[in-house]
């Protein structure tokens, strides 16, 4: 990633494989800050990393996010919607960990919504497993949207609350 970012890289896909055994939130690969300020990006595609950007984000050339297994808190994806200006195609997939997600982005042309995650596997000692089920509101606000996939959604989708502007 170090490379990618001092050599002003145009796309780069960092996936990491999903592991076999159930991986803890603290052992996924942290993306390092430099990567949330590099304009240079025109595509982004990562999965199975912690994405914490301490500062802004500015991607100001990127069209295309592709974001997967990993936990988005509301504070993160305001950060990367704010900070990717030209921003056309989001895809997110197998994701939790927020309770409202607003996407109102008048840039946006492709909006992808797979496998949102709407408990949250908590694992404590010998794998004792327990679900912590939230509430979320999705609103989505894009004059421009050309296509919109939501699928996948676990758990009911009942009482919640969907809004589109």
């Amino acid at each position: 990633m170090d490379f990618a970012t001092r050599n002003a890289a145009k796309e780069l896909q960092f996936k990491l494989r999903i592991p076999q055994d159930d991986l803890s939130e603290d052992e996924l690969f942290v993306l390092p800050q430099e990567l949330f300020t590099n304009s240079s990006f025109r595509e982004l595609r990562f999965s199975m990393c912690s994405l914490m950007p301490k500062g802004i984000v500015c991607w100001k050339l990127l069209k295309t996010l592709s974001i997967g297994y990993v936990k988005l808190n509301d504070g993160v994806i305001d950060k990367i919607l704010e900070g990717s200006p030209v921003l056309e195609n989001l895809e997110l997939y197998c994701f939790y960990g927020f309770t409202r997600l607003l996407i109102s982005k008048a840039s946006l042309k492709i909006l992808i919504l797979r496998e949102f995650w709407d408990l949250m596997d908590i694992y404590e000692g010998n794998g004792g497993i327990f679900n912590e089920f939230w509430d979320f509101d999705l609103e989505i606000s894009t004059p421009n949207l050309q296509s919109l996939e939501i699928s996948e959604f676990l758990g009911s989708m009942a009482g919640r609350r969907i809004i589109f502007g």
